[in-house]
């Protein structure tokens, strides 16, 4: 059916409901099936914002809401739907939006609730480092369940040290990087090094320490050679600022995948 269609049967069916005296709609799961049938998002979502929570079966599931919400960045809809969620499997994707959303005091209830509904140990350790690994505070993790790869480049490359790193760059171009875990980067550095450094050395060996082709040669070497050892200092932070986003992205992504799946 053309969503225009649609749009226009959902204002009429919007205008022909009964409405408390707050002026919201009284819920209707099958016309909610039937938007979630069609894949209409942006409908459900404004169907939603102007139900009457409370008219819902006490069983409801609130996860394509909660998806809805963090979908849109719709912090008010989370809000509304805080007090009624209970459970634990609505507790765990309320979490999910929650932490989507930013919205750290909603985790911290969740989470509270959550303990009092007796969750095991282990699911309340992989929410726990969903919001330790959202904020990049991975130190307190030993070991991760979910983001192994990421956690455990963050750790590795923060014990690395950055004056190791420019010495061995120094000694070899692009050696630091490989210390850094930049394969790509240090062959990049090692290669443009070298490219330069040649003719450089020809000029050296033939025409003397002097002369005008060395200086030239020299000019073009000396700042690539010295940029790449400066270059590795500095590339700790920024690829661990990189590391960072991704983790922080990947957490997103699995709560978003939680919700939607």
């Amino acid at each position: 059916m053309n969503k225009h269609i649609t749009l226009l049967l959902l204002i009429v069916f919007f205008c022909s409901v009964k409405t408390d005296a707050q002026h919201k709609v009284k819920a209707d799961t099958s016309f909610i099936n039937y938007l979630s049938s069609e894949q209409l998002k942006t409908e459900r979502h404004a169907y939603y914002q102007l139900i009457d929570f409370q008219s819902l079966p006490k069983d409801y599931s609130f996860r394509d809401m909660l998806y809805l919400s963090a979908a849109f960045g719709d912090t008010i809809l989370l809000k509304k739907i805080s007090p009624l969620v209970n459970d634990t499997i609505n507790l765990t994707y309320f979490f999910y939006a929650s932490l989507i959303l930013h919205a750290e005091q909603h985790c911290l209830t969740a989470i509270h609730k959550l303990k009092a509904n007796n969750l095991s140990s282990m699911s309340l350790r992989q929410l726990s480092e969903l919001m330790v690994c959202y904020k990049g505070l991975i130190e307190g993790i030993d070991e991760s369940q979910l983001f192994y790869t990421t956690v455990n480049k963050i750790k590795k490359l923060k014990q690395r040290s950055v004056l190791l790193a420019g010495l061995f760059s120094a000694l070899m171009p692009g050696l630091g990087k490989y210390y850094l875990m930049q394969g790509t980067e240090g062959n990049a550095a090692f290669s443009l090094c070298l490219i330069t450094a040649a003719p450089f050395i020809e000029c050296v060996v033939k025409l003397g320490l002097l002369s005008a082709g060395t200086i030239v040669t020299g000019l073009i070497f000396v700042p690539v050679y010295v940029s790449n050892i400066y270059g590795t200092m500095k590339a700790k932070k920024a690829f661990l600022n990189k590391l960072n986003e991704q983790l922080n992205h990947e957490v997103i992504d699995y709560c978003t995948y939680q919700l939607h799946h």
